[in-house]
């Protein structure tokens, strides 16, 4: 959940080069598969930090009208339930709304959205001085923490059984990740070794 907070904020030249590596030429984080051991568990880290969070408006410069949180919990795309093919090519940012330092949303999106049950504040004043910046929702102060994170996808996810069997302090580290792959289904068995090397061999030949 760090790394991915970084990805998205950080400005170090871990965050930048991570950012360069995994996103698109459209600005959005790649979907497909890229060799990497942390990629994998940052990608879905990434849902997660972005539900939470929400953009501040400094100059509109750095926020997706369509995908990024800046009129409440949701995005444009969440809220009118679009698919990612529906809004390829469209990479407007929220400055382009900006006139005279005041953000006024489009009569006919205005519609849409009061459809939906939003009311957004319009005008929205921005301040083209200052950078955009995303706060992190679960805490107060919108600070980001580990703690927090865990805290709020723990209230979130659903609740199973077993898991006091695996996750315990007298049990080691290695046997519960073993545990649990068994549990998900994704543990390296005697089946799906056959499997991959079945499929392999189909590929050679």
């Amino acid at each position: 959940m760090k790394l991915a907070w970084s990805m998205l904020n950080g400005t170090d030249d871990f965050s930048m080069l991570m950012r360069s590596k995994y996103k698109g030429r459209n600005g959005r984080f790649i979907h497909y598969h890229k060799p990497s051991s942390i990629w994998a568990g940052i990608k879905e880290a990434l849902f997660e930090v972005t539900a939470r969070s929400q953009w501040i408006i400094g100059n509109g410069n750095n926020i997706d009208i369509w995908r990024d949180n800046w009129l409440g919990d949701f995005s444009l795309q969440q809220l009118m339930q679009l698919r990612d093919q529906d809004i390829a090519g469209h990479n407007s940012k929220l400055s382009s709304m900006v006139t005279e330092n005041v953000i006024t949303i489009p009569r006919s999106l205005s519609r849409i959205l009061e459809y939906l049950g939003v009311n957004p504040r319009s005008p929205i004043i921005c301040s083209p001085q200052d950078k955009d910046y995303r706060i992190w929702c679960p805490d107060v102060k919108g600070k980001f923490s580990t703690k927090s994170a865990f805290e709020s996808i723990e209230r979130t996810s659903t609740k199973v059984s077993w898991y006091k069997n695996i996750l315990n302090n007298f049990i080691h580290p290695k046997t519960t990740a073993t545990g649990w792959k068994l549990l998900h289904g994704c543990a390296a068995t005697d089946d799906r070794k056959v499997g991959y090397s079945t499929s392999f061999c189909l590929q050679v030949m």
